[in-house]
């Protein structure tokens, strides 16, 4: 609701704060909390912030990687995004490499 009503700023207050809870009930290494970070780094690269995108999921990529969910769907959709935030950062290379994660997987 916050972001789809353009409230870039509230809406990631919101799912960091949803985050904060999320960490401490399911454990920052859980595939639950991996999932919800990927929503807010979506957020966020769709308002620019590619950097931080990036790193969010690179963090929730090894999450699903640990939980040896290599051929998984969270995998590939998280290689997908990967690729894009890479690619809208200016590093084209590595979002390629991403980009062609994903279509193994998928």
């Amino acid at each position: 609701v916050l972001y789809g009503g353009g409230n870039f700023p509230a809406a990631v207050e919101a799912l960091e704060r949803a985050l904060s809870i999320d960490a401490q009930r399911l454990g920052d290494d859980s595939i639950e909390y991996a999932e919800s970070t990927v929503n807010l780094a979506l957020v966020l690269q769709d308002n620019g912030e590619c950097t931080r995108a990036v790193e969010i999921l690179e963090k929730a990529l090894v999450v699903f990687e640990a939980a040896k969910q290599v051929d998984g769907v969270n995998v590939g959709r998280t290689q997908t995004n990967l690729g894009t935030a890479l690619d809208q950062c200016g590093r084209y290379l590595e979002g390629r490499e991403h980009h062609r994660k994903a279509m193994q997987i998928m």
